[in-house]
């Protein structure tokens, strides 16, 4: 199973901006991931993962800001996968989140169902042994060649997480995408 990946030009050039708009927003909301996501006892606290993947219905500045940057990272994918081979192709993100991992921070084993796409932007990956993990059909992880300022595209299906950070504070900002032919 092939993981897609792509390179953002621009990534040096709005890193701190979205960074500073997370930031802002963690602010003016609780964003500790809910525990049934994380592992957490005597190695793991509660607080070394936040998201705003559980708030609903409030602005996300930093989201309008990432989604003009990288529209044509999302349009790169449907022609990757062929989708423009017989004419027009539609896509839709059907949602989008921030996480950022500190010491200790991990997110187990998940699939993400309702889309056919799972895509990770590493805004923040100081060490590349750190980026997600990714189970293929076989039951093997699948290794693929990650950095800082690339976003990964897989089938949403495929079991994937991110284990325990011990390189300081990660950040990715991922988002569920679905392809149609119109």
């Amino acid at each position: 199973m092939q993981i897609l990946t792509n390179d953002f030009d621009r990534h040096s050039e709005v890193k701190a901006e979205l960074l500073e708009l997370i930031d802002s927003f963690k602010k003016e909301h609780d964003t500790r991931m809910p525990s049934k996501y994380v592992e957490h006892g005597e190695n793991h606290a509660l607080d070394s993962v936040h998201s705003d993947w559980h708030i609903t219905e409030v602005p996300r500045p930093y989201l309008v800001k990432f989604f003009k940057e990288i529209e044509h990272l999302i349009l790169n994918v449907g022609n990757t996968i062929h989708m423009g081979r017989f004419g027009e192709f539609e896509w839709n993100i059907h949602y989008a989140w921030f996480q950022q991992y500190y010491d200790g921070g991990s997110h187990w084993w998940h699939t993400h169902q309702e889309c056919q796409f799972t895509n990770i932007y590493f805004l923040e990956l100081p060490d590349k042994n750190y980026k997600t993990e990714i189970i293929g059909l076989n039951g093997e992880k699948i290794e693929y060649q990650a950095k800082e300022g690339q976003m990964i595209t897989l089938p949403s299906f495929l079991l994937h997480r991110s284990k325990p950070n011990q390189s300081g504070r990660k950040t990715i900002l991922s988002f569920n995408t679905s392809y149609g032919i119109l």
